[in-house]
């Protein structure tokens, strides 16, 4: 039997959800209505065709999910007879998405064995458009897994009414005419009708889709609008297709021996009881086993480390966390150019010294990069608005991993020993306020901070990394850095503590628009390196920048 934790990051909602998966029971026919794009646009007022195009992402995890899982049919209603009403910019623009989707999909089908169909008026659609459903309905006839159907000019009566015609082309004797033979002649001949029909934005219709076929469908509605619907949704919705009993109009055993019972179940919330328990929750085993291993590591390297060793871990250090980023940028659909974003990172990361004039350096290798990555893209992609995806999620790992990571280059840079110091003072501060920001939110946390982005973030966390970050910064100038002035020190303290929390933030903004938990596998209990330099992304600058102006001259 198919594992299905590997399909979720350990410990996440969705390992939770989908550990609960019956495999025997799953439905082997899951239909869906994609429904919330424009709306999804239009609460971020943004043009309707980025909601078409968010919904992408959307269709393409739906798809490997079920073809993962082992569901047998999974039919997308994706463009109906209805909707050549809309204006011929946006019917336009869906065709192009169609070909698009459809042309840098087909090697995902075939590489996991997914065979494609269309169902619905295949001629009503642009040639171009029919050439390229043509091909990929073509190139993968001989696959033998997931049958993925995606209606195009499709409605459920026109679909009835065309089996009727088939019917009467063939002089049917009407004495002989049954349900199984009717079915035969729909577009979903030979399939298995949907178990479960899933339809996202909250709408409670059937929109003329599959009206033959799920006349015994389980429907499961999400307030969720398309663009945002991800696999905790869909193991969700299976869960939910678990737990209801089909009885096909009849009655199940326990109905017929028994005295029906109806009860009304609520979800309820359970307590924690106190704040330490809150506070022993926050510290999972295998988190403090990789902290205890790395701790001593990343110690020896601020204190003994050489410069040149020092600075190539930094440049490994950008290039993972860069990567990482695009990872989670490709989550969510981007296609970044990843190799040449990273080169231009670590190029960055190379021209940061502080000993030197690099201002110059410094600037020029993020122009010239900058410069060659909007090259890049315009040859690379054929749509301006591709072109434009592409320069913006290559560029941003680059400069907001890339280039605020780099200042560790140019602080252990301004000095042997007084670069070591800062360096130490910087994680010292950050990594406190991190803990305690992480143990005061879960035990005591009640003040949401921005639940949109992080839900587990609190306000009483962020005065708790703000408080300790000050003492940190007291403790580091009484410890290892007595030349550091009092004055000096608090203000460090001040500023770091901040930083540091908006580091986190922005990191879970990447996290939150991809729907994914952790940046990486990389550290057992703590996510990808990317979730554990997260608060030195702002942190890092805000010192380096501090320094270079009152600390750098008085040392």
């Amino acid at each position: 039997m198919t594992d299905f934790s590997q399909f979720a990051e350990p410990h996440s909602e969705e390992d939770r959800l989908v550990r609960r998966i019956d495999q025997d029971r799953l439905p082997r026919h899951i239909a869906v209505i994609m429904d919330g794009n424009g709306r999804w646009a239009r609460e971020r007022r943004l043009p309707r065709v980025a909601g078409h195009r968010s919904g992408i992402r959307a269709v393409r995890e739906t798809v490997e999910m079920c073809a993962r899982l082992g569901v047998e049919v999974l039919t997308l209603y994706a463009f109906s007879q209805e909707n050549w009403k809309r204006p011929r910019a946006e019917v336009t623009t869906l065709m192009s998405l169609l070909r698009e989707y459809v042309r840098k999909e087909l090697d995902t089908l075939l590489g996991n064995n997914i065979r494609f169909n269309v169902i619905g008026h295949l001629e009503d659609l642009p040639a171009s458009a029919q050439r390229e459903l043509g091909r990929a309905m073509e190139q993968t006839a001989g696959n033998t897994g997931l049958q993925f159907n995606i209606a195009l000019s499709y409605g459920g009566r026109t679909e009835i009414v065309d089996a009727c015609r088939a019917l009467l082309l063939e002089r049917a004797d009407p004495d002989s005419l049954t349900i199984e033979s009717f079915a035969e002649k729909l577009y979903t001949s030979g399939q298995p009708d949907p178990d479960l029909l899933i339809r996202t934005s909250g709408e409670l219709r059937v929109s003329n889709f599959l009206l033959w076929q799920i006349a015994y469908a389980e429907i499961w509605v999400t307030e969720t609008l398309w663009p945002d619907f991800r696999r905790a949704h869909l193991f969700q919705a299976i869960l939910d297709y678990q737990r209801r009993e089909r009885r096909y109009g009849g009655l199940n055993r326990s109905e017929t021996e028994h005295p029906v019972v109806v009860r009304h179940s609520r979800r309820v919330s359970i307590s924690t009881g106190s704040p330490l328990r809150g506070l022993a929750r926050c510290l999972p085993m295998k988190r403090v086993l990789t902290a205890l291993i790395l701790g001593p590591l990343v110690w020896a390297l601020l204190r003994f480390a050489p410069a040149w060793a020092f600075s190539l871990t930094v440049a490994l250090v950008i290039a993972r966390g860069v990567w990482e980023a695009y990872g989670i940028l490709a989550a969510r659909g981007a296609r970044p150019l990843r190799w040449l974003g990273l080169a231009c990172a670590l190029t960055v990361a190379a021209t940061f010294d502080a000993s030197t004039s690099s201002d110059f350096s410094l600037g020029m290798s993020l122009t010239l990069g900058t410069i060659v990555i909007a090259i890049a893209a315009m040859s690379a992609r054929d749509d301006p608005a591709d072109m434009l995806d592409a320069m913006q999620a290559t560029l941003l790992p680059v400069w907001v991993v890339g280039l605020t990571l780099a200042h560790l280059i140019g602080l252990r840079s301004i000095g042997d020993e007084v670069g070591r110091d800062l360096i130490f003072l910087l994680f010292l501060c950050v990594m406190l306020a991190d803990i305690a920001a992480y143990c005061v939110g879960s035990a005591v946390g009640r003040r949401k901070m921005a639940p949109r982005v992080s839900p587990k973030k609190s306000w009483e966390g962020a005065i708790a990394a703000f408080v300790i970050s000050i003492g940190a910064a007291w403790l580091a100038r009484v410890w290892f850095y007595p030349e550091l002035p009092l004055k000096h020190a608090l203000i460090v303290g001040a500023l770091l503590g901040p930083a540091g929390v908006l580091g986190d933030l922005v990191e879970s903004v990447f996290k939150r628009a991809a729907g994914v938990k952790d940046s990486g596998r990389l550290l057992p209990g703590h996510g990808g390196l990317l979730d554990r330099t997260d608060s030195l992304l702002f942190a890092t600058p805000v010192l380096y920048y501090y320094s270079m102006t009152f600390l750098h001259g008085a040392s």
